[in-house]
């Protein structure tokens, strides 16, 4: 595999990187304010809180933890 092959797959996988982030931070922001809302059902609420801690997780990974071995 040439440099340039190995750079463009790195390239590619970090611009996957940034949309999954930035999709994470969309979701948790839309359930922040859904939250905030205060009024939803309580399954609903559960729920969301759920997937504002797996949003949250996924955001406090630092960028490069995905690349060190």
């Amino acid at each position: 595999m040439s440099n340039a092959e190995i750079d463009a797959c790195v390239a590619s996988t970090a611009a996957a990187l940034a949309r999954d982030r930035a999709e994470a931070a969309a979701r948790r922001d839309a359930l922040k304010r859904e939250l905030a809302a205060g009024n939803l059902p309580l399954q609903r609420k559960m729920q969301a809180e759920r997937e504002f801690a797996i949003a949250g997780q996924s955001l406090e990974k630092p960028f490069y933890v995905y690349y060190h071995d």
